[in-house]
């Protein structure tokens, strides 16, 4: 009973992502685990990266799960991205329509990868570029 009141939640939260959150949560413990005492320092990057690759991944997911609207029942939300999709894609689809809040989530979601990664931005963009003073 506990675990379908749990999994009713976590589905209408964060919809079909709620599939990965229990790898997820072994995952982050085994390294929490296998870190060190400095395993509570989480690097920013992972709080902002993770926000957003759940933004961009449950606003693609309302969007290609047929956009169901507030006051939904659970099981509908639950089959596409959740209140948290809705939140992000809703208003994106008003400004944008689906195609253009799709593009956006898109760069969200390869934003989230690059913060995730730690890609250092180059420090001079000019640097490549030869002089011929």
């Amino acid at each position: 009973p506990l675990g379908d009141v749990l999994g009713t939640f976590g589905g209408y939260l964060i919809g079909l992502l709620a599939v990965a959150l229990p790898p997820a949560m072994v995952l982050a413990g085994i390294a929490l685990i296998r870190a060190d005492e400095d395993a509570y320092d989480i690097p920013l990057r992972f709080v902002v990266g993770g926000m957003l690759a759940t933004m961009s991944i449950t606003g693609i997911l309302h969007l290609l799960r047929d956009e169901p609207a507030w006051g939904a029942d659970p099981d509908t939300f639950g089959a596409a991205g959740g209140v948290i999709g809705l939140g992000v894609a809703g208003p994106l689809v008003v400004a944008a329509d689906t195609w253009g809040a799709m593009l956006v989530l898109i760069t969200i979601g390869l934003l989230a990868l690059v913060v995730l990664t730690g890609m250092p931005k180059p420090e001079n963009p000019n640097s490549r570029i030869v002089s011929t003073k």
